[in-house]
């Protein structure tokens, strides 16, 4: 491309971007306390690992609820086929 052409390209794209962008940019909504920032990811970090550590509890008493089910199913079945070998 010739060197005319770029430079059109180039100054489309710049009109286009300062279009986008108001010229009265309020910065003050813009200024953020960063130590409270820094507080909420932490609070947020909290609560996440906190969520996490019930939800790995709750899983472990329902694998626990779920085992001995399997293991009354199982003696039930052991105690229904010895009955059967014995009757033959």
């Amino acid at each position: 491309m010739s060197s005319k052409k770029i430079e059109r390209k180039k100054k489309q794209n710049l009109k286009n971007l300062q279009s986008l962008f108001s010229k009265n940019l309020k910065l003050n909504k813009l200024k953020v306390d960063p130590t409270s920032v820094i507080e909420n990811t932490k609070n947020k970090i909290g609560n996440f690992y906190s969520n996490l550590k019930k939800e790995r509890e709750k899983k472990k008493k329902r694998l626990k609820k779920k085992k001995k089910i399997r293991w009354k199913k199982r003696t039930s079945e052991g105690k229904k086929t010895s009955s059967k070998r014995k009757i033959r």
